[in-house]
Protein backbone atom coordinates (compact mmCIF):
# COMPACT_ATOMS: atom_id res chain seq x y z
CA UNK A 1 0.00 0.00 0.00
CA UNK A 2 1.55 3.32 -1.02
CA UNK A 3 1.33 6.68 0.70
CA UNK A 4 -1.43 7.91 -1.61
CA UNK A 5 -3.63 5.11 -0.27
CA UNK A 6 -2.94 6.14 3.31
CA UNK A 7 -3.18 9.89 3.33
CA UNK A 8 -6.02 12.26 2.94
CA UNK A 9 -5.47 14.20 -0.30
CA UNK A 10 -5.32 17.82 0.78
CA UNK A 11 -6.76 20.26 -1.72
CA UNK A 12 -6.42 24.00 -1.29
CA UNK A 13 -9.43 26.21 -1.81
CA UNK A 14 -9.94 29.96 -1.83
CA UNK A 15 -13.22 31.50 -0.74
CA UNK A 16 -14.39 34.96 -1.87
CA UNK A 17 -15.49 37.30 0.91
CA UNK A 18 -19.00 37.49 -0.54
CA UNK A 19 -19.61 34.17 1.25
CA UNK A 20 -18.69 35.75 4.57
CA UNK A 21 -21.44 37.36 6.71
CA UNK A 22 -21.15 41.10 6.96
CA UNK A 23 -20.81 41.61 10.72
CA UNK A 24 -17.07 40.92 10.67
CA UNK A 25 -14.38 42.89 8.89
CA UNK A 26 -13.84 41.29 5.48
CA UNK A 27 -10.76 40.56 3.43
CA UNK A 28 -10.76 39.74 -0.25
CA UNK A 29 -10.10 36.00 -0.02
CA UNK A 30 -9.75 33.39 2.69
CA UNK A 31 -7.42 30.48 1.96
CA UNK A 32 -8.89 27.19 3.09
CA UNK A 33 -9.38 23.56 2.14
CA UNK A 34 -11.83 21.51 0.11
CA UNK A 35 -12.52 18.41 2.19
CA UNK A 36 -15.44 16.94 0.27
CA UNK A 37 -15.41 14.58 -2.68
CA UNK A 38 -17.19 17.28 -4.66
CA UNK A 39 -14.77 20.16 -4.28
CA UNK A 40 -17.24 22.74 -5.54
CA UNK A 41 -17.43 24.79 -8.68
CA UNK A 42 -14.39 26.73 -9.88
CA UNK A 43 -14.91 30.43 -9.22
CA UNK A 44 -14.28 32.33 -12.51
CA UNK A 45 -13.83 35.65 -10.69
CA UNK A 46 -11.13 34.41 -8.31
CA UNK A 47 -7.47 35.08 -9.10
CA UNK A 48 -5.54 32.08 -10.39
CA UNK A 49 -1.84 32.79 -9.87
CA UNK A 50 0.62 29.97 -9.32
CA UNK A 51 1.10 31.24 -5.80
CA UNK A 52 -1.49 33.14 -3.76
CA UNK A 53 -0.41 34.46 -0.37
CA UNK A 54 2.57 32.11 -0.54
CA UNK A 55 0.37 29.02 -0.98
CA UNK A 56 0.94 27.02 -4.19
CA UNK A 57 -2.31 26.25 -5.97
CA UNK A 58 -3.23 24.80 -9.34
CA UNK A 59 -6.90 25.78 -9.29
CA UNK A 60 -9.39 27.80 -7.30
CA UNK A 61 -12.54 26.24 -5.89
CA UNK A 62 -15.43 27.37 -3.76
CA UNK A 63 -18.34 25.67 -2.11
CA UNK A 64 -20.88 27.23 0.18
CA UNK A 65 -22.43 25.96 3.37
CA UNK A 66 -21.15 23.48 5.92
CA UNK A 67 -20.58 20.46 3.68
CA UNK A 68 -18.88 17.29 4.81
CA UNK A 69 -19.29 13.89 3.22
CA UNK A 70 -19.88 12.05 6.50
CA UNK A 71 -21.74 12.55 9.76
CA UNK A 72 -20.46 11.65 13.25
CA UNK A 73 -22.52 8.40 13.48
CA UNK A 74 -20.65 7.11 10.40
CA UNK A 75 -17.46 7.12 12.48
CA UNK A 76 -18.83 6.43 15.96
CA UNK A 77 -20.84 3.34 15.02
CA UNK A 78 -17.73 1.76 13.52
CA UNK A 79 -15.88 2.29 16.81
CA UNK A 80 -18.87 1.04 18.83
CA UNK A 81 -18.94 -2.16 16.79
CA UNK A 82 -15.30 -2.86 17.58
CA UNK A 83 -16.37 -3.64 21.11
CA UNK A 84 -18.99 -5.94 22.52
CA UNK A 85 -21.61 -4.29 24.73
CA UNK A 86 -20.02 -0.86 24.47
CA UNK A 87 -20.85 1.97 26.85
CA UNK A 88 -21.32 5.28 25.01
CA UNK A 89 -21.28 8.85 26.33
CA UNK A 90 -22.18 11.93 24.30
CA UNK A 91 -21.44 15.46 25.47
CA UNK A 92 -23.69 17.91 23.64
CA UNK A 93 -26.78 16.05 22.40
CA UNK A 94 -28.74 19.05 21.13
CA UNK A 95 -31.57 17.69 18.97
CA UNK A 96 -30.26 14.14 19.01
CA UNK A 97 -29.13 13.91 15.38
CA UNK A 98 -26.02 11.97 16.44
CA UNK A 99 -27.24 10.44 19.72
CA UNK A 100 -30.36 8.88 18.21
CA UNK A 101 -28.34 7.24 15.45
CA UNK A 102 -25.80 5.43 17.64
CA UNK A 103 -26.63 1.73 17.62
CA UNK A 104 -25.65 -1.52 19.37
CA UNK A 105 -24.68 -0.07 22.73
CA UNK A 106 -24.93 -1.64 26.15
CA UNK A 107 -25.31 1.77 27.80
CA UNK A 108 -25.97 5.14 26.14
CA UNK A 109 -25.79 8.40 28.07
CA UNK A 110 -26.30 11.90 26.70
CA UNK A 111 -25.35 15.10 28.53
CA UNK A 112 -26.80 18.48 27.55
CA UNK A 113 -28.30 21.29 29.69
CA UNK A 114 -30.08 22.98 26.77
CA UNK A 115 -30.79 20.30 24.16
CA UNK A 116 -34.24 19.68 22.70
CA UNK A 117 -33.94 15.90 22.40
CA UNK A 118 -36.25 13.90 24.65
CA UNK A 119 -33.57 11.21 24.89
CA UNK A 120 -31.07 13.29 26.86
CA UNK A 121 -30.32 11.22 29.97
CA UNK A 122 -28.44 13.88 31.95
CA UNK A 123 -29.90 17.40 31.64
CA UNK A 124 -26.90 19.17 33.09
CA UNK A 125 -23.60 20.76 32.12
CA UNK A 126 -20.66 18.53 31.37
CA UNK A 127 -18.83 19.97 34.38
CA UNK A 128 -21.63 18.88 36.70
CA UNK A 129 -21.93 15.48 35.00
CA UNK A 130 -18.22 14.70 35.42
CA UNK A 131 -18.34 15.76 39.09
CA UNK A 132 -21.47 13.66 39.76
CA UNK A 133 -20.02 10.69 37.90
CA UNK A 134 -16.82 10.90 39.90
CA UNK A 135 -18.73 10.97 43.19
CA UNK A 136 -21.87 8.95 42.58
CA UNK A 137 -22.54 7.45 39.12
CA UNK A 138 -19.15 5.74 38.77
CA UNK A 139 -19.69 4.91 35.09
CA UNK A 140 -16.95 4.02 32.60
CA UNK A 141 -17.30 4.35 28.83
CA UNK A 142 -15.80 2.75 25.74
CA UNK A 143 -16.53 5.68 23.41
CA UNK A 144 -17.00 9.33 24.39
CA UNK A 145 -18.20 11.82 21.77
CA UNK A 146 -17.54 15.50 22.55
CA UNK A 147 -19.72 17.97 20.66
CA UNK A 148 -20.90 20.52 23.22
CA UNK A 149 -19.65 24.08 23.40
CA UNK A 150 -17.30 24.67 20.48
CA UNK A 151 -14.75 26.50 22.59
CA UNK A 152 -11.26 25.11 23.11
CA UNK A 153 -11.35 25.89 26.85
CA UNK A 154 -14.41 23.66 27.33
CA UNK A 155 -13.28 20.93 24.96
CA UNK A 156 -9.82 20.52 26.45
CA UNK A 157 -11.29 20.22 29.96
CA UNK A 158 -13.86 17.69 28.69
CA UNK A 159 -11.11 15.62 27.07
CA UNK A 160 -9.15 15.47 30.32
CA UNK A 161 -12.26 14.50 32.28
CA UNK A 162 -13.21 11.89 29.68
CA UNK A 163 -9.82 10.22 29.91
CA UNK A 164 -10.52 9.53 33.60
CA UNK A 165 -13.73 7.63 32.82
CA UNK A 166 -12.63 5.85 29.65
CA UNK A 167 -12.38 2.08 29.70
CA UNK A 168 -9.21 0.32 28.63
CA UNK A 169 -8.52 0.79 24.91
CA UNK A 170 -11.31 3.35 24.65
CA UNK A 171 -11.89 6.17 22.17
CA UNK A 172 -12.67 9.86 22.44
CA UNK A 173 -14.21 11.37 19.31
CA UNK A 174 -14.07 15.13 18.78
CA UNK A 175 -16.36 16.93 16.34
CA UNK A 176 -15.72 20.22 14.47
CA UNK A 177 -11.95 19.84 14.47
CA UNK A 178 -11.47 20.28 10.71
CA UNK A 179 -12.85 23.67 9.65
CA UNK A 180 -12.32 24.19 5.94
CA UNK A 181 -11.99 27.97 6.02
CA UNK A 182 -11.08 30.63 8.53
CA UNK A 183 -14.51 32.12 9.36
CA UNK A 184 -15.86 28.70 10.43
CA UNK A 185 -13.36 28.56 13.32
CA UNK A 186 -13.82 32.09 14.61
CA UNK A 187 -15.13 32.60 18.13
CA UNK A 188 -17.18 35.78 17.91
CA UNK A 189 -18.97 37.62 20.68
CA UNK A 190 -21.87 38.31 18.29
CA UNK A 191 -22.37 34.56 17.73
CA UNK A 192 -22.44 33.75 21.43
CA UNK A 193 -24.74 36.64 22.26
CA UNK A 194 -27.29 35.13 19.89
CA UNK A 195 -26.84 31.71 21.48
CA UNK A 196 -27.08 32.98 25.06
CA UNK A 197 -30.09 35.18 24.35
CA UNK A 198 -31.90 32.04 23.23
CA UNK A 199 -30.81 29.41 25.75
CA UNK A 200 -31.61 31.65 28.72
CA UNK A 201 -34.99 32.65 27.33
CA UNK A 202 -37.90 32.27 29.80
CA UNK A 203 -39.96 30.79 26.96
CA UNK A 204 -39.54 27.01 26.97
CA UNK A 205 -40.26 26.58 23.26
CA UNK A 206 -37.62 29.14 22.37
CA UNK A 207 -35.08 27.46 24.66
CA UNK A 208 -35.71 23.99 23.27
CA UNK A 209 -35.40 25.24 19.70
CA UNK A 210 -32.34 27.35 20.35
CA UNK A 211 -30.29 25.63 17.65
CA UNK A 212 -32.81 26.41 14.88
CA UNK A 213 -33.36 29.95 16.17
CA UNK A 214 -29.65 30.70 16.17
CA UNK A 215 -29.13 29.07 12.76
CA UNK A 216 -31.71 31.40 11.23
CA UNK A 217 -29.71 34.42 12.33
CA UNK A 218 -26.52 33.00 10.84
CA UNK A 219 -23.66 31.68 12.95
CA UNK A 220 -20.26 32.55 11.48
CA UNK A 221 -18.03 30.28 13.59
CA UNK A 222 -20.08 27.10 13.34
CA UNK A 223 -17.06 24.88 14.08
CA UNK A 224 -15.59 27.09 16.79
CA UNK A 225 -11.92 26.62 17.65
CA UNK A 226 -12.11 22.91 18.52
CA UNK A 227 -9.16 22.24 16.18
CA UNK A 228 -6.78 23.93 18.65
CA UNK A 229 -6.94 20.93 20.98
CA UNK A 230 -5.45 18.59 18.37
CA UNK A 231 -1.82 19.85 18.15
CA UNK A 232 -1.46 19.52 21.91
CA UNK A 233 -3.01 16.05 21.93
CA UNK A 234 -0.63 14.96 19.18
CA UNK A 235 2.33 15.64 21.47
CA UNK A 236 1.11 12.93 23.88
CA UNK A 237 3.09 9.92 22.66
CA UNK A 238 1.07 7.28 24.50
CA UNK A 239 -2.03 7.99 22.37
CA UNK A 240 -2.81 7.65 18.68
CA UNK A 241 -4.57 10.77 17.41
CA UNK A 242 -5.83 11.04 13.84
CA UNK A 243 -8.43 13.01 11.89
CA UNK A 244 -11.02 12.27 9.22
CA UNK A 245 -11.38 15.69 7.59
CA UNK A 246 -14.42 15.01 5.43
CA UNK A 247 -16.27 13.98 8.60
CA UNK A 248 -14.84 16.98 10.51
CA UNK A 249 -13.72 14.56 13.22
CA UNK A 250 -10.63 13.71 15.24
CA UNK A 251 -10.27 10.36 17.04
CA UNK A 252 -8.19 9.85 20.17
CA UNK A 253 -7.26 6.23 20.85
CA UNK A 254 -5.74 5.32 24.18
CA UNK A 255 -4.30 2.26 22.48
CA UNK A 256 -1.52 2.77 19.94
CA UNK A 257 -2.68 1.85 16.42
CA UNK A 258 0.16 1.31 13.96
CA UNK A 259 -2.04 1.89 10.91
CA UNK A 260 -2.81 5.42 12.10
CA UNK A 261 0.55 6.48 13.36
CA UNK A 262 1.58 9.76 11.68
CA UNK A 263 3.37 9.42 8.35
CA UNK A 264 4.89 12.88 8.71
CA UNK A 265 6.45 12.23 12.10
CA UNK A 266 5.34 12.86 15.64
CA UNK A 267 4.75 16.29 17.12
CA UNK A 268 6.74 17.37 20.13
CA UNK A 269 6.09 20.33 22.42
CA UNK A 270 8.97 22.10 20.65
CA UNK A 271 6.98 21.99 17.40
CA UNK A 272 4.15 24.06 18.86
CA UNK A 273 4.02 27.86 18.73
CA UNK A 274 5.00 29.60 21.94
CA UNK A 275 1.57 31.17 22.48
CA UNK A 276 -1.12 29.46 24.54
CA UNK A 277 -3.71 27.05 23.16
CA UNK A 278 -6.45 29.70 22.82
CA UNK A 279 -4.23 31.97 20.73
CA UNK A 280 -3.19 29.50 18.03
CA UNK A 281 -3.79 31.29 14.70
CA UNK A 282 -5.50 30.05 11.54
CA UNK A 283 -2.19 30.43 9.69
CA UNK A 284 -0.63 27.74 11.88
CA UNK A 285 -3.50 25.35 11.12
CA UNK A 286 -3.49 26.16 7.41
CA UNK A 287 0.26 25.80 6.82
CA UNK A 288 0.69 22.71 9.03
CA UNK A 289 -2.62 20.91 8.54
CA UNK A 290 -1.26 17.49 7.57
CA UNK A 291 1.37 17.44 10.28
CA UNK A 292 -0.84 18.54 13.16
CA UNK A 293 -4.12 16.83 12.15
CA UNK A 294 -2.71 13.48 10.92
CA UNK A 295 -5.53 13.11 8.35
CA UNK A 296 -6.87 9.93 6.75
CA UNK A 297 -9.74 9.21 4.42
CA UNK A 298 -12.94 7.58 5.62
CA UNK A 299 -12.28 4.63 3.32
CA UNK A 300 -8.87 4.08 4.90
CA UNK A 301 -10.41 4.37 8.38
CA UNK A 302 -13.03 1.73 7.58
CA UNK A 303 -10.47 -0.69 6.13
CA UNK A 304 -7.85 -0.38 8.84
CA UNK A 305 -9.48 0.39 12.17
CA UNK A 306 -10.55 -3.26 12.49
CA UNK A 307 -6.95 -4.56 12.30
CA UNK A 308 -6.74 -4.55 16.08
CA UNK A 309 -10.41 -5.37 16.69
CA UNK A 310 -11.00 -6.95 20.09
CA UNK A 311 -14.23 -8.58 21.20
Amino acid sequence: MNDSDLKFHLQRAFYPSTLFPGDVEQVSYFPGFAFTRDHGTPDPSAPKPDVLAGIPTTDVHIHTGNHYDYEPPDVINILINLKKNANYLEIGVDQGHTFDNIKNTNLKHGVDPYGASENITHKMTSQLFFAMNNRFFKQKYDVVFIDGMHLVEFIYAEILESLHILKKDGFIVLHDTCPYWEPAQLVLESDYKRILNTVISPKEKKRLNWHENVAKSGIVGHNGDAWKTVPFLRTLEKFTVFSIPNACITVISTRKIAAFEPKRGILTPKDLPSMGIVDLPWEYYFHNFEKIMNPYTMDYFKKNIGEWCYR
